[in-house]
């Protein structure tokens, strides 16, 4: 797989790290207790098998200490305005594009629209050329 150049990139609905939530301790353990989406161990379970497979948190891998930043927000109770969410949105990349990265990040701006969705925009700039 070394030499193979993949790139998954969507809404995964899981939080692969614990700096991904930010909900606050009192809603995760609520989550966790209910079975919720998003960080569940079997949940994580097959996701870090995509990792150990030889994918990349690209996002994760170049915000190594982030932990404010997230692709989703509860618009029933205006946590955007909060900064209360996950990043459930992510960007998973083979060793062999890393060397292309040139930048990512989370679309705040969608969000002022009248009715935006409850998740932000992710993406990657990479320079392959």
């Amino acid at each position: 797989m070394s030499n193979n150049h993949i790139i998954i990139i969507g809404d995964t609905n899981i939080s692969i790290t614990d700096l991904d939530i930010g909900i606050g301790n009192e809603n995760r353990q609520k989550w966790l207790k209910l079975g919720m989406c998003s960080f569940l161990p079997e949940e994580r379970f097959y996701i870090n098998k995509l990792l150990n497979w030889g994918l990349f948190d690209i996002w994760r891998l170049m915000h190594p200490f982030t932990s404010n930043k997230f692709s989703w927000f509860d618009y029933r109770s205006n946590n955007f305005f909060l900064n209360r969410g996950l990043r459930i949105d992510n960007i998973l990349i083979t060793k062999s594009l890393i060397k292309y990265y040139i930048n990512s990040d989370i679309e705040y701006n969608i969000r002022n629209l009248i009715k935006p969705s409850d998740h932000a925009p992710i993406w990657v700039n990479l320079k392959i050329i």
